[in-house]
């Protein structure tokens, strides 16, 4: 039977089949968390519990943040003029 969402309870039934309650009981989102601790949350979701699938939303934001924090190489240093 569809639910208010028009999803039916037996395609909800089989995507909880891969939930973790007990990392989900531990590991709460913040309250109106940063990018870096939604990352942080998302990246640790997926590895410990398969309920459901990463946005491609989230995806992006993960990929966008990761290639963000990555240090950018610095120039070499000016070599002395010779005289």
């Amino acid at each position: 039977m569809p639910n208010k969402r028009g999803r039916d309870s037996a395609n909800k039934a089989e995507q909880n089949r891969g939930i973790n309650a007990e990392w989900h009981k531990a590991h709460k989102m913040p309250k109106n968390p940063t990018i870096t601790q939604r990352v942080a949350w998302h990246t640790e979701h997926a590895k410990h519990c398969a309920c459901r699938e990463m946005t491609p939303k989230i995806r992006e934001m993960i990929a966008t943040h990761i290639a963000a924090s990555k240090p950018r190489r610095a120039c070499a240093p000016k070599k002395p003029a010779r005289r």
